[in-house]
C-alpha cells in the first residue's frame, strides 16, 4: 500500500473515530433542525471563522458543525436561561450532572414527572436545574414545547 493510500485510510479512520467521540445534540427542541441537517449543511460555508448561534435550542446544527470541524470558535446564545445553564453544566460539570441524573430522583413515571415539572428552579442548584431540563426534555410528549421559565414551574 502506498504512503498516500495509508494516509487516506488513516484520515478516514480518524474521521470515523472522531465522529464517535465528538458531541451530538442531546436535546430535542420544537423547531429543531435535526431532521433537516442534510438540507441545512450544504448551505453553510466550508469554513467559518467564528460561528454565531443566537438561538441554540437543541443544538443540532451547532453540534454537527463541531463534528465536521467547520469552525474554531463559536458564540452560542438563547433567551432561555434554563437552556443556557444546561449547556454550561454539560460543558463544565459533566460528572456532577451524570451523578445527579443517576441518583434515583429522575425515574420516569407520571407522578414523578409532574413533581419534577412543578419544581420552582430557585430551589435548585445549577446542576439540578440542568438535570431537570434534560429529564423533562426526554420525557415530555413534545420535547422543546415546554417553556422553561426561570424561577417558575414548567409551562406547556
Amino acid at each position: 500500500m502506498t504512503l498516500c493510500a495509508q494516509i487516506a485510510m488513516l484520515s478516514e479512520l480518524t474521521k470515523d473515530l472522531m465522529s464517535r467521540i465528538l458531541p451530538r445534540a442531546f436535546l430535542k427542541w420544537a423547531g429543531g433542525k435535526g431532521r433537516m441537517i442534510g438540507h441545512v449543511l450544504p448551505l453553510m460555508p466550508e469554513k467559518i471563522n467564528i460561528y454565531y448561534e443566537p438561538f441554540i435550542g437543541g443544538g443540532a446544527v451547532f453540534f454537527e458543525l463541531v463534528r465536521q470541524g467547520k469552525f474554531m470558535k463559536a458564540v452560542v446564545g438563547d433567551l432561555n436561561s434554563e437552556l443556557i445553564n444546561t449547556y454550561l453544566i454539560v460543558k463544565n460539570q459533566p460528572d456532577e450532572l451524570v451523578s445527579e441524573l443517576n441518583n434515583g430522583s429522575y425515574k420516569y413515571d407520571k407522578k414523578n414527572y409532574l413533581r419534577i415539572r412543578a419544581i420552582k428552579t430557585v430551589t435548585l442548584s445549577d446542576v439540578e436545574r440542568a438535570a431537570r431540563v434534560i429529564f423533562l426534555n426526554r420525557t415530555c410528549f413534545t420535547p422543546g414545547s415546554l417553556v422553561l421559565m426561570e424561577n417558575e414551574t414548567m409551562k406547556p
